[in-house]
């Protein structure tokens, strides 16, 4: 075979491991989930494991876990409620929080035509 299909190949390998991954993840999450939370309906459980699964995409899952990790030292088993804890937690606005706050740590965003005027002659 040629490099460029042995290159092909080896990107369908890296996508469908990180599928793989992916999957083994939302399993994992879904039987914490199920280990914290009282849950009887499993379309609750399936939308609660699909926002758990939004933190990880944003890249907040440390929030999840540590607001997961509260949650079971504040409430007892009949008192946690899945709906309750997302509701609280929501990966929307936590991201956007987030996203916010590193937009004002860097500041002003410069143009183009700022970023040239910037740069040292060659």
């Amino acid at each position: 075979m040629t490099t460029k299909i042995n290159m092909k190949i080896d990107a369908l390998d890296d996508s469908i491991a990180q599928v793989e991954g992916i999957e083994s993840l939302r399993i994992k999450l879904e039987r914490l989930l199920e280990a914290i939370f009282p849950c009887e309906n499993v379309e609750e459980l399936e939308e609660a494991t699909n926002r758990a699964m939004t933190f990880y995409y944003f890249g907040i899952e440390d929030h999840l876990g540590d607001a997961l990790y509260e949650y079971v030292h504040l409430y007892d088993w009949k008192q946690r409620d899945i709906g309750e804890f997302f509701k609280e937690n929501c990966p929307y606005d936590i991201g956007s929080a987030k996203h916010k706050e590193e937009e004002a740590r860097q500041g002003k965003k410069l143009t183009l035509d700022e970023l040239i005027a910037q740069a040292p002659d060659a």
